[in-house]
């Protein structure tokens, strides 16, 4: 059967089947192409594609899924003004639907998807600009498509990402989507003043004018640890067998047996110069951490070496190793201790939900000033929720508190919005729909849930709003989950693994309940969380404004953050994140340090 390129085309069995030479016309499916009844029914929604295609370039016919008299008419004109050659015996052309017409047709579309996504880079320093060339099938739906500043690879249909020249010449040297790196798996982006862009197993790195790539693990280890800079070059062995990935400000290391660990210079050095006195550490064995004296430890395969908190030559160490904080990291916010913080750990659905419903239930002692903050992914207001109280609703919870007088509580929900084809032409998304019914069918529950939730929420109370947030990338960002609750005295906030849906709590299919761990922060890192709900709120067209305050923020650590009924205290200016650390068990509260 033939093959068809266009995503809006694919997977429609009668248009594949006339591309062999089966034929559509008005009595009905011509199989064999023979033009010998009896035919089989046209399938409706070959027919709505082929009918959808003719509308969208500008042809009066109907989309209603039968093979009638105007669309004969519409196919017909169609091939005229195409020049298409006329079929063998006649003399002119008719209104059957063919190989040349939906070969046609499909070549006509089969830019479409790959033009989509070349525009969400649009305006951006990565803008592919105006496509140069045809679509070019590398591996079974890998598709690439040149730009003149760029090239756009088609994933499956309907995803797919601009990569930068120099990085996709880079790419095309290492084998390309059968190589080592694999397809692109995100945009670019900036990446300590360069340009960088995720792939299946690596990231490749350009300045412009060369490239390299670094193994993703290297690259998460320097991008969540300390400021290492831009990266130097790709990775070098030493006769050890440990890699080394050189940067600015130190270096990666690992080996076969050894997770990737970002060491700073100055623990770089060290390693260097014990190696040179033929001292054998081999490579680290876990990133470094804060030990109970504040020094900070770092485990190599062969010792472990501890850097006194005062500085000082670091020194050896022999024995177990207690560690329990990461060091600071000014450039990422994390800073030294402080006081008043708190983590606490909470192990699976019911855990999570029975603290978040005792916090939100806690607001209630002084409602004017409270406040409800939600961001999720999936937001069902109606799924029993078990607690030792009794069984309770997201729905019951939140209307309750939002209707106290004097009050009520404020409540703010953002929810994902569920629309991950938006970027496509619908027809492309209505054929995508057939493609992957099981994944959409998920997506579509999630979208119908969240849906519900921003249209019941407005009526729990006079200060309650919530919205569908449709800004995030084809990819990734729609699963940030937060709960910020203010009690009136106490700032809390949840981040996790946690949404408001019953395949937490219960087994509703194959791998529920899933088990998820969601975190209950105080302090700090709360305020740091409650600045994320705030950013995304208040630069949304839709919202009502800050839901914290009506105009500036106080400056300052421990500056007042006013709206009308609420004062709360927290640090506006960038703080340094909290004074977290692991808690002896699951779901017990860690003592502030």
């Amino acid at each position: 059967m033939g093959d068809l390129a266009s995503a809006r085309f694919v997977g429609i069995e009668q248009l594949a089947a006339c591309l062999d030479g089966s034929r559509m016309t008005t009595s009905g499916f011509d199989r064999a192409g023979s033009n010998a009844p009896p035919f089989e029914p046209n399938d409706p929604e070959a027919v709505e594609a082929l009918q959808q295609g003719l509308l969208d370039l500008g042809r009066s016919v109907g989309v209603d899924g039968a093979y009638g008299p105007q669309t004969s008419e519409a196919v017909r004109q169609f091939k005229i003004d195409e020049g298409l050659p006329l079929p063998p015996g006649l003399s002119a052309h008719d209104g059957v639907a063919s190989k040349g017409t939906v070969g046609r047709l499909d070549e006509i579309y089969q830019h479409e998807v790959i033009d989509a996504i070349a525009a969400t880079m649009g305006g951006t320093p990565f803008d592919p600009g105006v496509r140069t060339g045809t679509r070019q099938q590398l591996a079974e739906e890998v598709v690439t498509c040149q730009f003149a500043n760029g090239t756009v690879v088609e994933l499956g249909f309907f995803a797919g990402f601009v990569v930068p020249p120099t990085i996709s010449d880079f790419w095309d040297t290492q084998g390309g989507a059968t190589g080592a790196m694999g397809v692109p798996s995100t945009p670019p982006f900036e990446y300590e003043g360069l340009t960088a862009q995720g792939f299946a197993s690596e990231v490749a790195i350009t300045d412009g004018s060369t490239a390299f790539a670094l193994p993703v693990d290297v690259f998460a280890a320097a991008s969540g640890s300390f400021e290492l800079g831009a990266p130097q070059g790709p990775a070098s062995a030493e006769p050890d067998g440990v890699m080394v990935v050189s940067f600015q400000k130190g270096a990666v290391l690992s080996s076969p047996e050894t997770p990737a660990v970002a060491l700073s210079q100055d623990m770089l050095q060290e390693w260097q110069t014990r190696r040179a006195a033929g001292e054998a550490l081999g490579a680290p064995v876990a990133p470094p951490s804060i030990d109970e004296t504040g020094a900070t430890v770092v485990q190599f395969v062969g010792a472990t070496l501890s850097f006194p908190a005062g500085g000082g030559p670091p020194t050896l160490i022999a024995g177990p190793v207690r560690s329990f904080f990461l060091p600071p990291t000014p450039g990422l916010k994390l800073g030294p201790k402080q006081p008043g913080c708190d983590l606490r750990h909470l192990i699976g659905g019911p855990a999570a939900f029975q603290s978040m419903v005792d916090d939100i239930r806690a607001t209630a002692a002084n409602p004017e000033k409270a406040f409800v903050f939600l961001s999720n992914f999936n937001c069902d207001l109606d799924f029993d929720i078990p607690h030792p109280s009794g069984t309770t609703t997201l729905r019951a919870e939140l209307s309750a508190v939002a209707k106290l007088s004097p009050g009520p509580v404020q409540i703010r929900a953002l929810l994902w919005a569920g629309d991950w084809l938006s970027h496509l032409p619908a027809p492309v998304q209505k054929g995508l729909r057939k493609l992957i019914p099981g994944l959409l069918a998920f997506v579509e529950r999630q979208k119908a849930n969240n849906e519900r939730a921003v249209n019941d929420i407005p009526t729990f109370g006079t200060d309650a709003q919530s919205f569908l947030d449709f800004r995030y990338p084809v990819f990734g960002s729609v699963h940030q989950k937060l709960l910020i609750v203010f009690d009136g005295s106490t700032l809390i906030a949840y981040a996790g693994g946690i949404d408001w849906t019953d395949d937490r709590v219960k087994a509703t299919k194959n791998g529920a309940p899933l088990f998820d761990v969601s975190e209950r922060l105080v302090g700090r890192a709360a305020d740091q969380l409650l600045t994320t709900f705030r950013d995304r709120w208040t630069t949304d067209p839709k919202a009502g404004g800050d839901p914290t305050s009506p105009g500036e923020l106080a400056g300052g650590v421990g500056g007042q953050c006013e709206r009308p009924g609420h004062a709360l205290l927290l640090g506006c200016e960038p703080l340094p994140a909290a004074d977290i650390h692991l808690s002896d068990g699951p779901g017990e509260r860690a003592a502030p340090r």
